[in-house]
């Protein structure tokens, strides 16, 4: 019969619609995958401009305002590794010893001989 045949043709042509429809949503989803990468690989690369500003990552002194003590006081001599912005990360051991964290390291350092040890 010419109804049923036009049901069968309905519903290859529904079938073609949705296959072209799951086609056209993976390929964007690559699109989107792709394009996603590529920003992940932009952002894993260092601008060829990039720079550190010294004065913003520089350790300075920190002074009360009514302490009277001059801010050039103490001299900074050997720091390699030194975490500036952690709070209390610098103690004084004794009179030529001091230690503190570095990365996943803390370190011992002697004032005078520049010796350090790792913990």
């Amino acid at each position: 019969s010419d109804v049923d045949s036009d049901d069968e043709k309905t519903k290859e042509e529904d079938e073609k619609t949705e296959q072209e429809k799951e086609e056209e949503s993976e390929e964007e989803e690559d699109e989107e995958s792709e394009s996603h990468k590529k920003k992940e690989d932009d952002e894993n690369f260092i601008p060829a401009d990039f720079y550190y500003s010294f004065e913003e990552l520089a350790s300075k002194p920190v002074v009360s305002q009514d302490s009277g003590l001059p801010l050039n006081m103490l001299e900074l001599k050997h720091s390699y590794g030194y975490d500036c912005k952690q709070r209390n990360n610098l103690h004084l051991l004794d009179e030529r010893t001091v230690i503190f964290a570095a990365g996943n390291l803390v370190q011992i350092l002697d004032l005078q001989t520049q010796a350090q040890q790792y913990l």
